[in-house]
């Protein structure tokens, strides 16, 4: 699992879980932590914070769209399978 924990925290996952405490805005520790053997991948990461969003229009762009490409071009580097 990437997250940064902006809005979370660590226990409140099982300790199971294997956390990568990245920012998907971090590009290159996208790209690492993706492992060639992952078979979906599913994104949920987003601008939580909906007034923030509409009053920075920069943060919203980067929140959403930059760290959804980031993670796309991590997944695209590292499986041609996907």
């Amino acid at each position: 699992m990437i997250d940064s924990l902006g809005f979370g925290e660590r226990g409140r996952l099982p300790e199971s879980v294997e956390l990568h405490e990245i920012d998907l805005l971090n590009r290159d520790e996208v790209s690492e932590a993706m492992s060639p053997d992952t078979d979906i991948v599913f994104h949920l990461a987003a601008n939580s914070d909906v007034r923030s969003g509409a009053g920075n229009l920069r943060l919203d762009l980067e929140q959403n769209t930059v760290a959804t490409n980031n993670l796309l071009e991590a997944m695209k580097e590292t499986s041609e399978k996907r």
